[in-house]
């Protein structure tokens, strides 16, 4: 039976590794001149270091921050990097 167990336990080992690195995979950074987002997506951004979340309209192709523009403080040639936000927490 512990033989059993071990190569259960060994099986699945890959497809962990596998999952956790497919979720790295999609949570690193992108070069926004290399690869902007292709959808409306709400994302992290790097500009010169400094971190943010803004919401990326891909209609207008702009990033934007949540008061929109009633108060525009969002420098987009500033803006070297993006990654999309985790998922949120599911327990409670």
């Amino acid at each position: 039976m512990k033989d059993e167990t071990k190569t259960q336990d060994q099986a699945t080992a890959p497809a962990v590794d596998l999952h956790t690195m497919v979720i790295q995979a999609e949570q690193c950074w992108r070069r926004v001149e290399d690869e902007p987002p292709e959808e409306d997506i709400w994302c992290l951004v790097n500009m010169d270091g400094a971190m943010n979340c803004l919401f990326y309209n891909s209609k207008t192709k702009h990033f934007e921050d949540w008061v929109k523009m009633a108060n525009p403080n969002v420098f987009e040639d500033a803006i070297t990097h993006w990654m999309p936000l985790p998922e949120p927490p599911t327990d409670g």
